[in-house]
This record gives C-alpha cells, sequence and structure tokens, in this order.
C-alpha cells in the first residue's frame, strides 16, 4: 500500500518541464517550423543594393479549411539562448553570412523595436522605428501566405513581390485574443501569431474555404535588404494545416500502386499482363469460339422453347456478349476495363473520402460518415460481380466473392481502428491508404 502512495505522489510532482524545456499543455505534436531572416545570394538571384525581393520559403504543408493557429515563439535575453534552438527573433543590422539562426554578436545587445503611437504598418516607406537598431520579437515582420491554387509565388520576382492568395501579418496584436508561450522555466509570457478564420469582407468564411481548401501555405520575413540581416523566427502551426509528405503508409501505397499500375508515361506490371494475356493469339480463338458458341447455344435455346428470355433476362446476356467482346480489342480493352471496372477498386474509397470531407471542409459528422461510406464502397463491387459473371465460373465467381468480403471486413476493422485511435495528422487518408492496399493486394492475387 505503500508503494502504491508513493507512486501516486511522484505523479502528482510530475510538470510539463523536463529539464530544461517546457511543452504546452495542449501540444500533442504540433508542427514547428523555422523561418530565417538570412537568404543565400543564390536564393536571393544575386540581387543586391535595396529594394530585395525575397523568396517565400515553403512550410510543406497545406491548409485544410479549419481555422488556422499560428504561434510565433516569444524570445527572452537572459533566459533564452542565442542558438537556433531557443531563438526566436531577428535583427536588421550588422548580421553576418552565419547568422542564419542566430543573432549576429551585435544584435544581442540591442532592445526589442518600438513603433511610433504602437503601429508598425504605417504608409510609409520604412517602418516608423523610435530605438533603431533593435530587434524584433513576436512575429514582427514576419508574414503567411495561402498561394492561390495553382500558383508558385517564387515563379519571378514579379510573384514574390505580389503573390496571389491570402497574405498576412503575424507580428500584429490581436484583437479580442491573446497568444501565449511558455518560457523554458516555465513562465507564461506575451507571442506572436495569428488566428485566421478564412472571413472575407461580408464575414462569410464558405467561400474562402471552399477556396482555398488544399493550397499550399509559405512564409517569409519581410525587409529591403537582407544581406546584413541575422536571427530567425521559430513558429508552431497548431491547426489547420495538413502534411504533403507522405506517411509511411502514403509511401507504401504509392509504392505499390506505381509498381503495379505505373506512373505517368509508363506502363505497370497489371497492364503489361493484362495486354500479354488479352493479345495472346490461343486466348482470342478460345473466346472466340466460347462467345459464338454463347451465342449459338442462347438462340437455339430461345427457338425450341428450353428458355423463356424476360427483358432483364436478354439484358443481362447483352451485357455478358457485350464486355466478353470488348475483351478481344487489343485497341480499347484495357482502356475501357481501367477506367471503368478497375478504378472502383483502386480510387472508389479514396474517391468516397475526399467527396465526403467536401474539399476539406470541418464537419463534424464527416469522420464517422466518411468511413461507413469507404467501408460499403466493397459492397459496389461485390454486386457489380454478381450482376457481370459469367456462366460456368461459379467457382472463380465465388473465390472473388470471398476475398472482396475478405477485404470488407479487414479494411471495417482499419475503420474501426483508425477512427478510435483519432490520428489528426492521417486523418481519413490513413483509412483510405489501408483500404488501397488491400484492394490492390486481392485484385492481384485474382488477376
Amino acid at each position: 500500500m505503500s508503494k502504491i502512495w508513493s507512486f501516486l505522489i511522484l505523479l502528482f510532482c510530475l510538470s510539463a518541464c523536463s529539464g530544461d524545456r517546457c511543452i504546452d499543455a495542449d501540444d500533442f505534436g504540433f508542427v514547428n517550423l523555422t523561418v530565417s531572416a538570412r537568404y543565400t545570394k543564390e536564393e536571393m538571384s544575386n540581387q543586391s543594393g535595396l529594394a530585395q525581393i525575397a523568396p517565400w520559403r515553403p512550410s510543406n504543408y497545406k491548409v485544410d479549411g479549419r481555422p488556422l493557429v499560428i504561434l510565433v515563439r516569444g524570445w527572452t535575453q537572459g533566459v533564452d539562448r542565442n542558438n537556433s534552438s531557443e531563438l526566436s527573433a531577428w535583427c536588421a543590422w550588422y548580421g553576418q553570412a552565419d547568422n542564419t539562426a542566430t543573432l549576429s554578436t551585435f544584435c544581442q545587445r540591442l532592445r526589442e523595436c518600438a513603433f511610433i503611437d504602437g503601429t508598425m504598418c504605417t504608409n510609409t516607406k520604412d517602418a516608423q522605428i523610435t530605438n533603431a537598431p533593435c530587434i524584433f520579437k513576436n512575429g514582427v515582420g514576419l508574414y503567411a501566405l495561402i498561394a492561390k491554387k495553382g500558383t508558385n509565388p517564387n515563379q519571378s520576382l514579379s510573384s514574390q513581390k505580389n503573390p496571389q492568395g491570402l497574405s498576412f501579418h503575424l507580428g500584429e496584436k490581436p484583437e479580442g485574443y491573446e497568444m501565449l508561450d511558455l518560457d523554458k522555466n516555465g513562465n507564461t509570457r506575451t507571442a506572436g501569431g495569428i488566428l485566421y478564420n478564412y472571413q472575407d469582407a461580408s464575414g462569410s468564411q464558405s467561400d474562402l474555404k471552399q477556396q482555398y481548401a488544399n493550397s499550399d501555405l509559405y512564409f517569409k520575413i519581410l525587409d529591403n535588404f537582407y544581406d546584413d540581416n541575422s536571427g530567425q523566427y521559430r513558429i508552431s502551426i497548431k491547426s489547420g494545416i495538413t502534411d504533403t509528405n507522405p506517411d509511411p503508409i502514403t509511401y507504401v501505397t504509392n509504392l505499390i500502386k506505381n509498381f503495379l499500375f505505373g506512373t505517368s508515361g509508363d506502363y505497370g506490371l497489371i497492364r503489361n499482363i493484362y495486354m500479354g494475356i488479352v493479345n495472346n493469339p490461343g486466348y482470342r480463338m478460345a473466346v472466340s469460339a466460347l462467345l459464338s458458341l454463347y451465342i449459338i447455344w442462347t438462340a437455339l435455346s430461345y427457338l425450341v422453347g428450353n428458355v423463356q428470355i424476360t427483358h432483364t433476362e436478354l439484358i443481362v446476356r447483352v451485357m455478358k456478349i457485350a464486355v466478353v467482346s470488348a475483351l478481344l480489342s487489343s485497341q480499347y480493352s484495357w482502356t475501357f476495363f481501367n477506367d471503368y471496372l478497375f478504378v472502383w477498386f483502386v480510387g472508389g474509397g479514396r474517391t468516397n473520402l475526399t467527396n465526403d470531407n467536401g474539399g476539406g471542409s470541418n464537419r463534424a459528422w464527416s469522420a464517422r460518415n466518411t468511413w461507413y461510406d469507404a467501408c460499403s464502397s466493397n459492397f459496389i463491387q461485390v454486386v457489380f460481380f454478381i450482376v457481370c459473371r459469367l456462366d460456368g465460373l461459379y467457382i472463380y465467381y465465388t473465390i472473388l466473392l470471398c476475398f472482396i468480403f475478405f477485404n470488407y471486413y479487414i479494411f471495417r476493422c482499419c475503420c474501426y481502428l483508425s477512427y478510435r485511435s483519432n490520428c489528426h495528422r492521417y486523418d481519413n487518408n490513413h483509412g483510405a491508404n489501408i483500404y488501397l492496399l488491400f484492394t490492390i493486394w486481392h485484385y492481384t492475387v485474382l488477376i
């Protein structure tokens, strides 16, 4: 009993601080990035003099339509160190080439910048600073850009200066809320950042959400002369983004998919096997003979009165003949079956997930309904193969049906586990990739 009490006492004594690093209470794996105030000559396209234009730094993340919460970490002189892991400030004076993530020796002694009437952005060419030279903190000078779909803000100097999309300053004092940060000792301090809700001038959110969902997110520290800058900002993105880098399951999925179905301009294994069978003279002769016998037998059976063909039965038999006839066309066979049949297996679940998610919009009920619709897509496959089965191949389609139902129940388990695990980074793509892996597996076995 004493051991239990000792364990409970130690448990209550635990804090969020481990060593010299404190963790935010709501930090369950936020995305942390650094944005340097200094560029190389190659990045600046060898620009010189004043009025320099710097490229936007990609975050390798896309916005998903949810409220975008970006926190710019604070930095306290005398408490935090001047190194790449703790520094979150920059200086526009007397920087050296090696000061991409640290302040120059001269800037370490400077105070935080102060502005006339507390206004950072004015109609003048330069910011109205009262104590220059100084240090910029809490996101002052840092801008975020949600690029318009299909555009590249770094395509030219003109696009770097006037990019298409939504841009906003992360150093302005927010209205109605306050951004806070923890220093290394666990003390609360004011930080920079923004809570962006995609509201237009009329206060509506739906149009901008739909327009910019799945758009790339960029950052840049804005200045007109970068050759003597030093320092960096450390930012944490708490919500509103999705990762563009593939997770392990996506990587394996793409690897298998590209190997089986190929990439643009390259035929995969599935097509090579399929065309090898279709173009085989013996196969074509056998299928043509069986198809002719099937038509002759159907006609003779109808003429002698052995079968009474209804409208439904006639449509089914004509569809069977059409499907088998399409197999005999070496020119259109692969295009027909790949575009109208195989796509149900490979892309059906992912299409359902994308449609139900509404392009990244945040709907409270979308997660569970998405899993249900993705799982139920296998029933479409079952119905399709039952309707289109060929007479005399009951064993083959019984095996195929067993594999499809096996795939269905395996994916139901994956749906349940993925939903219960609440993996906020992979979201629905995690389950969709599991679905695709099992579908490709049973399709490959049965081809």
